[in-house]
């Protein structure tokens, strides 16, 4: 098996390389929320920025039986944390209202008074972008610009191949039949290493899907509805890295090709969500880079480039 360090690589080519254009990207996202902020009025999110749901009162319970080298840091088997759950619209431009989008999952882990440990996820496997350079050329492309519009200034970044590419995939993933937030698989898209291993998360959910999915419109009422009668569990699943083949650490639109193990579960137990619960949820400001301790550590150029992101975007709402 290949040692995932070594296939650890930077945009243009070093650390420093990668810095420079992170600090470009970052001027990038304040004029797509600067714009997004006068069309709106209000402040406003550089991603997910449209709220389904706020669940305030879950809860995380690792596994009893967990791998040697899985044990780290708040993974203890068998211990059990407090959580909060976020569900969103990521709100692109390539959508035509509420049915076609991508949607959003984020999870804070309550580790102690002063300790969290965030996990954000979508609802499509592969990311459309394939480094930070793409993702964040995407986002300035597309805010506040029509389909067209935003597909040209994308080629004038990335070029014509690429941005045709990612558009097709935008498309395709927004296209994709939420029948209920509840049934949905929520994945990282981007690496992570827990300990000395490098890995993928998801979570599946134990809701099963519709045989015959239809896209809904009432995402968040029809969640509401369903969290008021019963509890949403979801699996915490991983996939570790195997080969740059199989398990791309530099590649993020590329699936991977892994086993899945199962490290927790995730629980929402049956209740009304209120709307003092969802303000307070609304006001987290979640990042890949809020972790528990220093065993954690988001990966690849997509995570290093939103430590400075979020920051930017979280620092404008405020």
């Amino acid at each position: 098996m290949t040692d995932w360090r070594d296939e650890i690589s930077y945009l243009g080519g070093s650390l420093k390389a990668e810095q420079a254009l992170i600090a470009r990207m970052e001027q990038d996202v304040r004029s797509v929320v600067r714009a997004a902020e006068r069309s709106n009025g209000k402040p406003m999110r550089a991603e997910h920025a449209a709220p389904l749901a706020g669940v305030r009162r879950a809860y995380i319970r690792v596994a009893s039986r967990l791998p040697p080298d899985l044990q780290v840091g708040f993974l203890r088997p068998g211990a059990e944390y407090a959580a909060h759950v976020r569900y969103s619209n990521a709100a692109s431009t390539l959508g035509h209202g509420p049915r076609l989008d991508l949607r959003g999952c984020a999870v804070r882990i309550v580790i102690g008074p002063n300790t969290v440990h965030d996990l954000l996820m979508a609802n499509a496997e592969r990311h459309h972008a394939r480094d930070a350079w793409e993702s964040a050329a995407t986002m300035w492309a597309f805010g506040g610009h029509a389909n067209l519009v935003g597909l040209l200034r994308l080629a004038t970044r990335i070029g014509p191949a690429r941005a045709l590419a990612i558009a097709g995939v935008l498309r395709e993933q927004m296209a994709i039949p939420v029948d209920s937030l509840a049934s949905e698989t929520w994945w990282s898209r981007a690496p992570y290493a827990f300990g000395k291993v490098a890995l993928r998360f998801h979570l599946a959910p134990l809701a099963p899907k519709p045989r015959r999915l239809s896209a809904r419109g009432d995402l968040g009422p029809e969640f509401k509805a369903r969290l008021k009668r019963e509890d949403v569990r979801y699996d915490l699943r991983i996939q570790r890295y195997l080969n740059p083949g199989r398990t791309s650490l530099n590649d993020a639109s590329q699936a991977w090709l892994a086993p899945h193990e199962t490290l927790a579960e995730l629980v929402l137990p049956s209740q009304e969500i209120r709307a003092e619960d969802e303000a307070f949820v609304d006001g987290l400001s979640f990042s890949p880079f809020n972790v528990a301790s220093s065993e954690f550590e988001p990966l690849g150029s997509i995570n290093r480039a939103r430590s400075r992101l979020y920051v930017a975007s979280q620092s404008m709402r405020r």
